[in-house]
């Protein structure tokens, strides 16, 4: 049902509807830090600390963003690589975002996360 929220098709859409307990919140999707999983619930982080709770899961948050280079890196945080500024690599790893929220890594995950991250800082 969200889906039908995004403007545009998913390859070329800017923004997405988040739907709030009053309405619908629209966030620039380029905005979006993290997102992080409570039940089946999603709060929605963006770079202006703007914070939005959705009632919709984070798997299904993951299946609108992962066109638009969200990563999925542990099993209740979704990422925007862009907004990494920091990586810990001591108890398993974490990344440090741009809000300075550290954000742990799945064993399952690191070395996927390690291999985006890396193509990214080649290019800074």
């Amino acid at each position: 049902m969200l889906q039908n929220h995004l403007k545009g098709n998913n390859e070329e859409c800017s923004q997405i509807a988040l739907p709030t307990g009053v309405g619908y919140q629209i966030v620039e999707i380029k905005n979006i830090v993290r997102c992080q999983s409570d039940s089946n619930y999603t709060f929605i982080y963006c770079k202006d600390d703007n914070r939005v709770l959705i009632s919709r899961t984070l798997k299904e948050i993951e299946e609108l963003l992962k066109n638009h280079g969200f990563v999925r890196v542990h099993q209740s945080h979704l990422i925007n690589p862009k907004f990494v500024k920091g990586i810990l690599k001591q108890d398993g790893g974490s990344l440090i975002m741009h809000d300075d929220t550290e954000i742990p890594v799945s064993r399952q995950k690191s070395k996927q996360i390690n291999e985006i991250l890396d193509t990214m800082l080649r290019f800074k």
